[in-house]
């Protein structure tokens, strides 16, 4: 679970299709949403959330943008 307004996050060991990331703390439920509030971008490897409001960031270690799916949340 990532809680709001706590600055930076790093997830080191997402595994796709077997993990999921809970932003409730956000009221984020879909991918819709989050891109809604939030810009995610490719950084290498890594995908990096940034939030509109609060300047809290994601970042996903070896998560490639192009794989995200609702799936990888848990909602």
């Amino acid at each position: 679970m990532i809680e709001g307004s706590t600055g930076n996050d790093i997830v080191y060991d997402f595994e796709d299709g077997t993990d999921r990331l809970d932003l409730d703390a956000f009221g984020i439920y879909t991918l819709a949403k989050l891109d809604a509030v939030a810009s995610i971008t490719q950084s290498g490897a890594n995908t990096l959330i940034e939030f509109d409001v609060g300047g809290d960031t994601i970042n996903i270690h070896n998560l490639n943008i192009g794989n995200q799916t609702d799936a990888d949340f848990l909602l």
